[in-house]
Formats: structure tokens, C-alpha cells, sequence
């Protein structure tokens, strides 16, 4: 039975890792999780004027901001002030609030089965 169960945590986390990267999408206090085009690698978060976007982050749009993983960068041009952070991994430009990890739910997972049986 724990044998089973340790297959089954490991076997979701590679077919969620095989998924393309999942971004928040919206603005300021309106988003939500969103699966990114498969050539996206990164989210982006964008802060101007109190307002914040997020959304996936296609490198061809701004290739100046390219190279940029898990860092924040203030822009200021004709078409945008403010601040773009970028990130590579799932739900990553949310708030700084707790996300789900499937690594870390998997794990745990595994360690709840061992511990209740």
C-alpha cells in the first residue's frame, strides 16, 4: 500500500512537471492560475503606480528584460514606469503568500502515508 501510494505522488509530479509553466493572470487583486503557451519560461509581474499585472512572460515582447530569472528590474520608458519581476517556476508571480508546490505536496504526501501506516 505505501509502495502504491509513493508511485502515485511521484507519477503526479512528473506529468505536472511535464505541463507547460502556470502564471498568474490579471491585475492588481483580480487573477488567477493560468497554464503559459509552451514556449513561455517565465511569469512576469508588473508593478506601476500602484497597480500590478501579472501574466505569462514571452521574451520576444522585451528581450532587454531577458536573463532576468527570479529578479526584479525598474524600467522606466516612454510606454512604461515602474518595476518588472520575473521568475521561472509555477505560481511564482503571485503575492508573496504561500503557493501551491507540487514538489513539496508530493513530498509531504509521501511522508503522511509512512507516518499513518
Amino acid at each position: 500500500m505505501k509502495m502504491m501510494f509513493s508511485v502515485s505522488c511521484l507519477l503526479w509530479m512528473c506529468v505536472g512537471s511535464v505541463c507547460g509553466l502556470q502564471c498568474f493572470h490579471g491585475s492588481s487583486s483580480s487573477y488567477q492560475l493560468t497554464e503559459c503557451p509552451s514556449s513561455v519560461t517565465q511569469c512576469v509581474k508588473a508593478t506601476a503606480n500602484d497597480q500590478t499585472g501579472r501574466s505569462c512572460f514571452d521574451t520576444t515582447t522585451m528581450p532587454h528584460l531577458t536573463g532576468l530569472n527570479d529578479h526584479c528590474q525598474a524600467v522606466n520608458t516612454a510606454l512604461f514606469s515602474g518595476e518588472y519581476c520575473l521568475c521561472s517556476t509555477d505560481a511564482c508571480n503571485g503575492s508573496t503568500a504561500w503557493h501551491d508546490n507540487k514538489m513539496l505536496v508530493a513530498i509531504l504526501l509521501v511522508v503522511a502515508a509512512y507516518v499513518m501506516m
